[in-house]
């Protein structure tokens, strides 16, 4: 597939504040582009890009992840996600889904943190903490996402021994997260009171308070 500009459609504003982790709770929200990534589809079939976006709303301003998977046909299973159709500038006609829902993309993103890569202009990385068992990069597999949370999105991705749960962040914010942190550092001690915490990717956005470098998604051994 060829390389696209990341695009935003504007049914994004209708969809967004349906959502539970939207923080934005006003009638009207004012959503501006401050960073984000395109991931390429190696089938060709797909495109999947990752948005951070700023929200105003009021006299406060959030900064959002989210990630759509852009199809040329209805994703089967994936209803619950669906954005909805959008003419995409470089893609043509598409059915635009919460990529969280999109077990490719999933897999990308899964890949992208296991093999430790960079985006081209070092805006986000994949940093590997444990690497994990029965999981090999290009092998996609089942998605399952939860209901219920406030700000996160989780995943379940794949069955058996080699699950996991895929935690995408939608609320970004400064610094490091004490959940990310706390987990991370019992997984790199040995401990095994509590699921495997496996790697994070990180980004940098530029929103109206300047550069801020945080943890956008994680990827957390299930338990057994």
């Amino acid at each position: 597939m060829t390389t696209h500009t990341p695009f935003i459609p504007e049914i994004l504003t209708e969809w967004l504040p349906s959502q539970r982790w939207f923080p934005a709770k006003e009638a009207s929200v004012g959503v501006t582009v401050v960073g984000g990534t395109v991931l390429e589809d190696p089938a060709g079939e797909a495109g999947f890009e990752i948005h951070f976006l700023a929200v105003e709303s009021g006299r406060r301003t959030d900064v959002v992840s989210v990630p759509i998977s852009y199809r040329s046909e209805p994703l089967e299973d994936a209803a619950a996600g669906l954005i909805g159709q959008v003419e995409h500038p470089a893609l043509g006609t598409r059915w635009a889904y919460d990529a969280t829902h999109d077990a490719d993309f999933v897999r990308l993103w899964v890949d992208f943190i296991l093999l430790a890569r960079s985006t081209p202009d070092d805006r986000l990385d994949g940093v590997v903490i444990k690497a994990p068992e029965h999981q090999e990069p290009g092998v996609a597999q089942p998605v399952k996402v939860l209901q219920g949370e406030q700000s996160n999105t989780s995943v379940v991705y794949g069955a058996g021994p080699g699950s996991m749960i895929v935690k995408f962040f939608r609320v970004l914010a400064a610094g490091e997260s004490p959940d990310v942190q706390i987990s991370a550092e019992l997984t790199a001690g040995g401990s095994t009171d509590t699921p495997g915490h496996l790697r994070v990717g990180h980004g940098d956005v530029a929103g109206s308070t300047g550069r801020t470098r945080s943890p956008r998604h994680r990827a957390r051994q299930c338990a057994a």
